[in-house]
């Protein structure tokens, strides 16, 4: 969270997981996180931060690849959730980290709570997104066992059910709410992207959009890739063919939120995901989102955004934007996200759910 450049990329699970935790140990639960070495240690296994306890699992500059490193990650995450000792774990993003997850608790007689991160997560057995054969065997493993589930959208819940046969829980993503917004009511200066560069999350889409409209401005916020390097050199060149497009590269999660405040509208070209975090940021701070995904039909019932079908239609609904005055939809943005995914109107339910688990 703080951009060391050891710890690699920082998405929304992590992001998720550091307000929850902050929430959680504010309303009298005893709070662990299980973290990657980057320095913060200091050569030690264990600091404490905000009256929560950050717990060495393995040493992010050496890695996990190769056989070695596979056992010594394994090995640490088990140590780690063991120095724990806690009642309830709780994991997000699939992947063989929730089987060790799940079996660590059915071994210790805890309670195991696994998080949907992304709609592929759901997807039958499969289509899942996962390469390695010990990913796929993991997770397949702990979702079955898991004591409850949570998903970030009704399609999840929807998925969940008709992929796995599992009920699962549906609790939104949330941030907590941020300090007043001096730019509210004055115009954004760009549209904003922010994204892994990744395949699914089509960067291209935003190349070609910004060719189309050279007279607008456009901000792109990425970092992160988990594809090819070639894909992300490959893209990286082409994004930097496109003059009204300002390439930032990798920010810090701190430093993001200026950005959407600044921003005429929040661009999505996503094939899929979850519940974006990028979606939180952009009605927090009062900017409407135009997408290709509409979770659970919020852009088009609440007047939040635009969700489009095609490359024609982001071009034409852009350049519509542009021209358009948005103060309706901003006061819209700011009042849904305080209603629906403010940490404080989200918190509440997952500190509910834990405790139901302990009963």
């Amino acid at each position: 969270m703080d951009a060391n450049p050891a710890a690699g990329s920082i998405g929304g699970a992590e992001v998720q997981q550091f307000h929850l935790g902050n929430y959680l140990s504010g309303h009298g639960w005893q709070v662990s996180f299980t973290a990657q070495d980057a320095g913060q240690f200091a050569g030690g296994v264990e600091v404490r931060q905000n009256r929560i306890r950050h717990i060495k699992c393995f040493d992010a500059v050496k890695g996990s690849r190769g056989i070695s490193g596979m056992v010594a990650w394994l090995a640490g995450l088990w140590r780690a959730m063991s120095a724990a000792d806690a009642s309830i774990y709780y994991q997000r993003c699939a992947g063989l980290i929730t089987g060790v997850v799940a079996a660590f608790c059915k071994t210790h007689g805890r309670r195991f709570v696994y998080a949907g991160a992304n709609d592929w997560n759901f997807f039958p057995p499969r289509d899942l997104q996962l390469q390695a054969l010990q990913e796929r065997t993991g997770y397949r493993y702990a979702l079955k066992r898991a004591d409850l589930i949570t998903v970030q959208s009704l399609t999840q819940l929807h998925l969940l059910k008709k992929n796995w046969g599992l009920d699962g829980t549906f609790i939104p993503n949330c941030l907590p709410e941020g300090p007043g917004n001096e730019t509210a009511g004055k115009p954004g200066k760009y549209f904003l992207w922010v994204g892994g560069m990744r395949r699914a999350k089509r960067p291209d889409r935003l190349a070609a959009l910004a060719r189309a409209c050279p007279d607008l401005r456009f901000v792109m916020i990425s970092g992160g890739a988990k594809d090819s390097d070639d894909y992300t050199e490959r893209m990286n060149e082409q994004i930097r063919s496109v003059p009204n497009i300002d390439c930032r590269g990798f920010v810090p999660y701190p430093e993001t939120h200026a950005y959407f405040e600044s921003a005429i509208a929040l661009v999505n070209t996503s094939d899929y995901e979850g519940f974006s975090n990028t979606f939180l940021q952009a009605l927090r701070a009062g900017i409407p989102i135009v997408s290709y995904l509409d979770p659970d039909g919020i852009l088009a019932e609440n007047s939040i955004g635009f969700p489009v079908r095609s490359d024609k239609e982001l071009i034409e609904t852009i350049r519509e934007i542009s021209m358009m005055d948005l103060s309706e939809q901003s006061a819209a943005c700011r009042d849904f996200f305080k209603r629906t995914y403010s940490l404080d109107a989200v918190g509440a339910r997952f500190d509910g759910l834990f405790s139901s688990l302990l009963r």
